[in-house]
C-alpha cells in the first residue's frame, strides 16, 4: 500500500497490526499513571498506545482530527516503529498478524 501511494491505507494497516499487539502482550496498563511512576511493561504499553493513537488520527475526521495530513515519511516511520515493537511481542504470540485486507 504504501509503495503504491496508499498512505493513509498503510497506516491503516499499521493500526490493524497495533491492534494485534495489543492483544497479544501481557503488558500492564498504566492507567492515568505519572510516566516516572510506570513500570517497564507499563512503559512498553504507553508506547505501543501512542503509536495506536497517532495511526488513529490517520482514520477520523472529528473536530480534532479532520486536517490531520499524513506524508509517505510519517507511514514508513509508524511502520518502522510498529515493526521494531512487534520484536518485543512474546514468542508464545501467534506468529501471523491478519493479512491486510484487499
Amino acid at each position: 500500500l504504501l509503495t503504491t501511494g496508499e498512505i493513509r491505507a498503510s497506516i491503516l494497516e499499521v493500526r490493524r497490526a497495533l491492534e494485534w499487539i495489543q492483544h497479544h502482550v501481557d503488558w500492564d496498563r498504566p492507567g492515568k499513571k505519572v510516566p516516572s511512576q510506570c513500570n517497564q511493561t507499563e512503559r512498553w504499553w504507553r508506547i505501543q498506545d501512542a503509536l495506536y493513537s497517532q495511526t488513529s488520527g490517520a482514520m477520523h475526521n472529528d473536530p480534532l482530527t479532520k486536517d490531520f495530513v499524513y506524508d509517505r515519511a510519517e507511514a514508513e516511520t509508524l511502520l518502522a516503529m510498529t515493526a521494531a515493537l512487534l520484536r518485543n511481542v512474546p514468542a508464545t504470540a501467534p506468529q501471523t498478524v491478519p493479512a491486510p485486507r484487499p
